[in-house]
């Protein structure tokens, strides 16, 4: 079972520095609001789950709701209408909104089915669920590293997109629109890769067992000589998917 608080707790203290580090996140946002563009209405009611710092809204030309574990994110942007909330908990009753919408937030979900039957209830007849998230095949170069220099540093595990397409379904879902992509970051060494998915608070689970300098050494050589680029740069790989459903009209 995912440990909640300390999930808060990691991305309260990665929310000041959130937006010069999450730039992959950014980007995915970006996307994500221009898919879904064509399905939204001046007047339409929109709740982005797990909001961070505003991602989302920066992409948008209306107030929206924005729901978000961590009050110290929401504090980072004002206006909008704010909630301080768990997005496996939400304080809405049936029929509240036209989208749903959310980046980089959902992996978080331990029942994707029952979260998504959830989700559905508290949009409109034939109301829009759109959002992106990183899938399993993300962080691969780091995932591999970490096991050759035998560091074995955590990694959150990542869904694969038929898992999520087939809980959108038996929740009542139909697609509209799936995308995918593989977005690379570049950086000058495996550590800085590393230390910047713990800089968004993306790593919730603190390393217990001891890593030796050597092992670190090993870490950084490993990515250097199998992940370079022709910048001398090390390619990081986010392997994302975009899924635009619509409530069953049955529904």
């Amino acid at each position: 079972m995912l440990n909640k608080k300390l999930i808060s707790e990691n991305f309260s203290r990665a929310a000041s520095n959130y937006n010069d580090a999450a730039l992959v996140q950014k980007q995915a946002a970006e996307k994500l609001c221009r898919l879904a563009s064509p399905f939204i209405q001046k007047d339409s009611a929109i709740l982005d789950l797990g909001c961070g710092t505003g991602f989302i809204s920066e992409n948008l030309s209306q107030k929206i709701f924005e729901a978000d574990l961590s009050f110290a994110m929401l504090k980072q942007k004002s206006g909008n209408f704010k909630i301080n909330c768990d997005f496996e908990n939400l304080p809405f009753k049936s029929g509240s909104f036209d989208i749903l919408i959310s980046s980089f937030s959902l992996q978080w979900l331990e029942d994707f089915e029952k979260n998504f039957a959830n989700f559905s209830a508290i949009l409109k007849p034939n109301g829009i669920f759109a959002f992106c998230l990183p899938t399993f095949k993300s962080l691969e170069e780091l995932r591999t590293a970490s096991f050759e220099s035998g560091c074995n540093f955590h990694f959150n595990k990542l869904p694969q997109a038929d898992e999520i397409k087939s809980a959108l379904k038996n929740s009542g879902f139909e697609e509209k629109i799936y995308k995918s992509e593989i977005i690379k970051s570049e950086f000058e060494n495996g550590l800085k890769a590393l230390k910047s998915i713990k800089t968004i608070g993306a790593n919730y689970q603190r390393d217990r067992n001891f890593i030796s300098k050597t092992q670190l050494i090993q870490f950084d050589n490993f990515c250097l000589k199998n992940f370079s680029q022709r910048s001398k740069k090390i390619a990081i790989s986010w392997d994302l998917s975009f899924f635009i459903f619509q409530k069953s009209h049955n529904l």
